[in-house]
């Protein structure tokens, strides 16, 4: 009887080639004694049958047996005579090879044979210190792959760390052990995964991937509404962002009870606090300063605890519609200020509704319309961009602002770079004859997709402002439908 079988694929590092007990078995041989079974092993590798692994098979209850092996030939496949009962068996690939081991349970009663599928992978090793030298235990390093967690370990004792992963191109995200107040990265020294470095590991193994985390102190409070409630917020956001590098915010959400915590390296940061939808609450810089300009830097140097107390603004409220005015559900408007001090964003209701809460001030609207929709992004009264758009005044006792989106056709693609790796926040740029018209950054898979009219358009495509690669030449396309537009970024003078 012939059964071709599935091989189960562990996860983790390479066990010895030849265990200390090893019984070396030839092909089976007529006998007059009693027949035990024969199990016909043939181990493939995703190309090929692969030459010369280690195959070898025990019983599940082994009562003392000895485990039997032997080495697959130029077919892949491996001979072994067994007892009819349930066995483990396993394959082991040569040395030198990016393949993983296979185990798989096999019951056998009759003549047998089976396919062991050995999955390709690679190793991304190194150590995890602290910013001090020490080696740093049960710190947690994880690859990701265009967006998708693709494998977890934790460091040992002596701060090393070994992850068995698909050939591609990764960025790490690098935690320390729980309490230990080790400020989490995109490694090496990343807030935004955008900007981490890339492991690539599709031809060779990154086996010295050393990183260093920076020990940090934690900024702490309660966010409330102000008088005369006082009601803790929950899930207002606490942002903060460093004076030493030109980072992105990095913002943590409050608890049922409005505490917050945010571990960060000691230095200068401004803080920015924004409310949660449905709160009808203005957002504070620090130190109870309404805009950017007002604000005062944190000298983050030790522990520090920072209550902050929300007051009340008046609203801008309306409703997004399409031209033949079907309410928008998902879209996002944001306001922001003519100099922007820092810009509030709220979704669409099931309706179309929004309502954002400010202080008495003048601001730009733009409307982003939901994701994977053929809508235009648009600024208020049909404006290009922020210069051309329409101010709107947010009196104290509020204003109402309706929308309309037009429907435009989907520019789409993907940019990578000479070796093919996707390039994450490059800005896509799109121009007509009266000028810059939309524009869109790619995320970590490199994909990016703008809705235009249909029409004439210069497309240009922006490295990011951290690494070596340079921006795409322009180039002139004519959009009458969906599209698709694709883009490759030269490296850059070193």
């Amino acid at each position: 009887m012939v059964l071709a079988a599935t091989a189960l694929v562990a996860f983790g590092a390479l066990t010895d080639r030849v265990p200390a007990e090893t019984e070396r078995v030839a092909p089976p041989t007529a006998s007059a004694s009693i027949r035990r079974p024969v199990l016909t092993l043939r181990v493939l590798g995703p190309a090929a049958p692969v030459v010369g692994a280690l195959v070898c098979a025990a019983p599940v209850r082994g009562d003392g047996a000895t485990e039997v092996c032997s080495l697959t030939a130029a077919d892949g496949r491996a001979v072994l005579i067994l007892s009819a009962a349930t066995h483990f068996v396993r394959a082991e690939p040569p040395a030198g090879t990016r393949l993983e081991v296979a185990r798989q349970a096999v019951s056998l009663s009759d003549d047998l044979a089976v396919e062991l599928a050995l999955t390709e992978r690679a190793i991304i090793a190194g150590t995890v210190r602290a910013d001090d030298g020490d080696l740093l235990a049960e710190a947690e390093v994880c690859a990701w792959r265009a967006g998708e967690q693709a494998g977890c370990v934790r460091s040992d004792a002596t701060g090393a760390y070994r992850l068995a992963v698909a050939p591609a191109v990764y960025v790490l995200r690098v935690e320390g052990r729980a309490g230990s107040r080790l400020v989490g990265q995109w490694a090496n020294d990343r807030v935004d995964s955008g900007d981490a470095d890339a492991v690539d590991v599709r031809a060779l193994d990154a086996p010295r991937t050393n990183v260093t985390l920076n020990r940090g102190v934690v900024l702490s409070g309660v966010v409330r509404a102000g008088l005369p409630d006082r009601h803790p917020i929950e899930r207002a956001q606490v942002c903060t962002k460093s004076l030493a590098a030109p980072v992105p915010f990095e913002c943590e959400r409050t608890a049922s009870d409005g505490t917050y915590r945010a571990l960060r390296v000691p230095g200068r940061y401004w803080v920015w606090v924004i409310p949660p939808d449905g709160e009808p609450l203005v957002a504070q810089w620090f130190d109870r300063a309404q805009d950017g300009v007002r604000a005062r830097p944190v000298e983050l140097i030790a522990e520090m605890r920072l209550d902050v107390a929300l007051e009340p603004g008046p609203r801008i409220t309306g409703r997004v519609r399409t031209e033949a005015g079907v309410p928008v559900a998902g879209a996002k408007i944001c306001a922001d200020t003519p100099f922007a001090t820092g810009r509030i964003c709220r979704e669409t209701d099931g309706t179309g509704a929004y309502a954002i809460t400010a202080r008495p001030e003048t601001y730009v609207l733009n409307v982003q319309p939901p994701e994977g929709s053929d809508l235009i992004a648009a600024y208020h009264s049909g404006g290009r961009t922020w210069v051309d758009a329409e101010r709107v005044v947010l009196p104290a006792g509020g204003v109402r602002v309706d929308l309309v989106l037009a429907s435009g056709v989907r520019i789409a693609g993907t940019v990578r770079d000479a070796t093919g790796v996707p390039v994450a926040d490059a800005n896509v740029s799109l121009s007509d004859a009266q000028g810059w018209l939309a524009g869109a950054s790619t995320d970590a898979a490199g994909r990016y997709a703008v809705v235009v009219p249909r029409g004439t358009y210069s497309f240009e495509v922006f490295a990011p402002r951290f690494g070596a690669l340079a921006s795409a030449p322009s180039q002139a396309v004519v959009v009458v439908g969906a599209t698709t537009l694709d883009a490759t970024l030269p490296l850059g003078p070193p």
